[in-house]
């Protein structure tokens, strides 16, 4: 074969190479689609295609050198088309890897940003048609929409759904009416210990309503049986105080000690109720005095007194100074007259005449008489 055959054919065959390198990507299709979406709402969308991009760039670069090839000799029109075709055949693989043809009614090169989808607010006006449906609208309009909150909280009361008649009385707001009190004791009726508790404590102060000790009472205690602890102390205070009953130490003692034994964290008062209700036994009140003691600072002054005395617990007067300080700060007025008693006579440290004149002072100020009495002393 001449050169000049040889060159033409080498001319057409780069051309054809071209060509073939232009049309794989056709074969081999790996459109990948890129989607960016915020809350479910798509924002970008993009398309590309590596191998449709690499094809296009070996058949344009094939396809000008078959043209190349074919017009230095002689204009060999076989490899001049051939090269013009495959450059393309290039460049329509390259504008398709970038995504220009795909999904014709979108425009894949143009970022849309699609707003996300808003929970609607809820409708005031609509009907709820369960207890569960009704509590839920309240729940979500309470902050926003009193009047309307509480109306679904009236309608979930009306499906004897005990929170809510609960919940209808606390957003009223107005402990006098008697309409409160009866929310209240709908959700007693519907068994809702903490309702019982609330509506017996208007019965027992005649807080809008007729007073009736003996019915806040019975309330109270079947909250309290009920685990409520509150209703147990309640109950307790009516026994200590004899509110419309006979007093009654061990009833105060037993309904205390519940409250204090149901609440890990509250009702530091009712402990120490029962502990002072266990004055003839001082281990099982120092227990009592201690729970009291560890939950409120201002409860600490009864255990400052066992420990001060050994009544009960080792005699430390140097941690009983240490107790009373701590109810002192939190406005136990005993306590800060005790600790100046301490300090005025030496016991649990050193003497500090001037210190104890000042919590003499403190408690005589907060009330405490006895504090007034030792100021006075010289």
């Amino acid at each position: 074969m001449s050169d000049e055959l040889q060159l033409r054919s080498n001319a057409s065959n780069v051309a054809i190479a071209g060509g073939i390198a232009g049309l794989l990507p056709l074969l081999v299709h790996s459109m990948a689609e890129s989607v960016t979406t915020v809350h479910g709402a798509v924002t970008t969308l993009a398309y590309r295609d590596p191998f449709a991009i690499g094809g296009g760039v070996i058949a344009l670069a094939l396809g000008a050198l078959g043209l190349v090839l074919g017009l230095r000799r002689d204009r060999e029109t076989r490899a001049i088309g051939l090269g013009l075709a495959a450059i393309a055949l290039g460049g329509f693989q390259i504008a398709r890897g970038f995504g220009a043809f795909a999904h014709a009614e979108t425009d894949a090169t143009t970022t849309t940003v699609v707003a996300p989808h808003a929970a609607p607010p809820p409708d005031p006006d609509a009907p709820c048609e369960s207890g569960s449906a009704c509590f839920t609208l309240a729940s979500r309009l309470r902050t926003s929409d009193p009047p309307h909150a509480l109306a679904a909280f009236k309608r979930t009361c009306e499906f004897q759904h005990a929170d809510g008649c609960f919940e209808a009385a606390i957003l009223m707001n107005a402990p006098s009416d008697p309409a409160t009190t009866a929310l209240y004791q709908r959700a007693c009726d519907l068994g809702l210990a903490s309702g019982c508790t609330n509506a017996a404590t208007a019965y027992l102060l005649g807080d809008g309503v007729a007073k009736d000790q003996a019915r806040a009472l019975r309330m109270l205690i079947a909250a309290c049986d009920a685990n409520e602890p509150l209703g147990c102390r309640n109950a307790s205070v009516i026994y200590r105080d004899g509110l419309g009953v006979a007093r009654d130490p061990l009833k105060t003692r037993e309904l205390a000690a519940k409250a204090c034994d149901r609440s890990e964290k509250a009702e530091a008062a009712s402990c120490t109720t029962a502990g002072v209700a266990y004055a003839e036994a001082p281990e099982r009140a120092y227990v009592y005095f201690t729970k009291a003691c560890d939950r409120d600072p201002a409860e600490c002054h009864d255990l400052a007194v066992v420990t001060a005395t050994g009544n009960g617990a080792p005699k430390d007067l140097v941690a009983a100074r240490l107790l009373y300080a701590k109810a002192c700060q939190a406005k136990n007025m005993q306590s800060c007259n005790n600790l100046g008693m301490l300090l005025r006579d030496g016991l649990g440290g050193a003497k500090d005449l001037e210190a104890a004149r000042g919590f003499f002072l403190q408690a005589c100020n907060g009330g405490e008489q006895i504090g007034c009495s030792n100021l006075k002393q010289k």
